[in-house]
């Protein structure tokens, strides 16, 4: 069992970018694939890590799917339902806790999306 990473996070807060990030590995992994979910403590803030081996995002479509009502254009071909809010929700309250999003492509495919976030409070705990 991996030790437990300890931080001062908002829990509800929290919760609400691990549920955007996962429900969008669910959507876009194909049946049966793989998501893998890593929690980590890099340099004063948490870091937390959702892979999934689905659909991608095309390379000239990366810097726009944090923005309001962004899908990227392939998601047509995964039946994926949404409105395009999950990465923007995730982003805005990982920037308004001091923290920030990203992502890379995956190996060997989909996609890697990455939250840190600093300490605030109250404590929140969770294993890795």
């Amino acid at each position: 069992m991996a030790s437990p990473v300890e931080g001062h996070l908002d829990a509800r807060r929290l919760a609400q970018i691990l549920s955007h990030l996962i429900d969008n590995a669910i959507k876009y992994a194909p049946d049966g694939g793989r998501i893998t979910v890593g929690i980590e403590r890099v340099a004063g803030a948490v870091h937390i890590s959702v892979a999934d081996p689905g659909i991608g995002i095309p390379p000239e479509e990366e810097e726009h799917v944090y923005q309001r009502f962004a899908r990227a254009s392939n998601v047509q071909s995964a039946n994926a339902r949404g409105l395009g809010l999950g990465l923007y929700v995730a982003r805005e309250i990982a920037t308004h806790a001091g923290g920030h999003v990203w992502h890379e492509r995956g190996t060997p495919g989909g996609t890697v999306f990455h939250v840190a976030i600093p300490h605030a409070s109250p404590p929140v705990s969770a294993t890795g």
